[in-house]
């Protein structure tokens, strides 16, 4: 079986994936030319997979792939962030007091 045809540009393409921002899965046949102004063409080939008699993407992503990921990547950052905090805040404490000792070699009466 042949891909489907733009009418104005010729041979669709088959794309299909994840989307980063929400996880849920895609598949389309697209026209890949890309036109003047910068846009893509919006020719919207058929429904289904090549070859297949019906779409072969599931009605909904899997849980996995939007909630627990969230959380799981969620959890990471915020320890992450929480380590570099920590990390920051010691060395703020070094240069306290090292800023304490040069204030008061400076200035002893203090």
């Amino acid at each position: 079986m042949s891909n489907p045809s733009c009418p104005n540009h010729g041979e669709m393409k088959w794309k299909e994936g994840f989307a980063k921002a929400t996880g849920k899965p895609y598949a389309f046949w697209t026209c890949p030319t890309k036109l003047p102004d910068g846009s893509w063409c919006p020719t919207k080939g058929p429904k289904g997979a090549p070859g297949a008699s019906a779409p072969s993407v599931p009605s909904q992503a899997p849980s996995v792939a939007s909630g627990e990921v969230v959380e799981l990547l969620t959890r990471i950052a915020v320890a992450e962030a929480t380590r570099l905090l920590e990390s920051i805040d010691s060395r703020l404490n070094v240069i306290v007091e090292i800023l304490r000792e040069i204030s008061l070699k400076d200035n002893p009466l203090n």
